[in-house]
């Protein structure tokens, strides 16, 4: 497969906001965030927030893109977040720090789209509404050891089923064998199967309704943990 892993730079928020965007736009409870919106303002709007997003909790995040080597497009991404106290690990794949001007383009450029600091056009009704359970259920996990959280992944719609989600996840998997860490993912029905094909374990399942806003299916999410590796 023609595809190579490299690290991110806020350079990268127009490619990396084109797979975000179209990857999860297929998941109609995301869709139902941001209403009537057409997908492409909702690209120009990550983009112009990711950036100052990239850089932010540079301690503990670290980040990964798939790159098509024949087109240079990017076809994937991925964030992970390290446990406290571990920030020493995976420093290539840290954001490097911007400067003092770069922060304050980044922050400018996000501040353009936010309103009261949420993000303008998404229904925050919605994920009021769903985080809190979530969230507590993520926190429970988490408390029972070091973990390394792959705390996002994306590839565009349609390079999907090319194995590009695999690599993804293989790179954090033996950067978590070497340091001996347990790794971590919540995922909707949809990845299920990818993780599950690397070892996941599903450890909770909470199922929340949001058909007030428009849902005709139930608003599934899988919490999986993959064990450390026996030695």
């Amino acid at each position: 497969m023609n595809i190579k892993l490299e690290n991110v730079s806020p350079e990268d928020a127009a490619g990396l906001s084109q797979v975000m965007m179209r990857a999860f736009y297929r998941d109609p409870h995301w869709r139902l965030l941001w209403g009537s919106m057409p997908l492409e303002d909702i690209i120009v709007s990550c983009e112009n927030r990711l950036p100052r997003n990239l850089v932010k909790g540079r301690g503990s995040r670290r980040h990964r893109k798939a790159v098509d080597v024949v087109t240079g497009e990017v076809v994937g991404y991925a964030r992970w977040v390290l446990p406290e106290g571990q920030e020493d690990l995976w420093k290539d794949a840290q954001v490097a720090e911007p400067s003092a001007q770069q922060a304050a383009q980044y922050e400018a450029r996000y501040s353009a789209y936010m309103v009261d600091g949420k993000i303008k056009g998404l229904n925050n009704e919605i994920t009021e509404s769903l985080s809190p359970l979530l969230e507590k259920t993520e926190e429970d996990i988490l408390k029972t050891g070091k973990f390394l959280t792959l705390d996002y992944i994306a590839v565009l719609p349609d390079r999907q089923q090319q194995g590009i989600g695999s690599i993804l996840v293989e790179d954090g998997l033996r950067v978590a064998e070497k340091a001996g860490l347990r790794v971590y993912v919540m995922s909707t029905q949809t990845g299920l199967k990818l993780y599950q094909g690397h070892g996941f374990i599903s450890v909770r399942t909470v199922e929340q309704d949001d058909s007030q806003w428009g849902s005709t299916e139930p608003h599934v999410n899988h919490f999986l943990v993959k064990e450390k590796t026996s030695t």
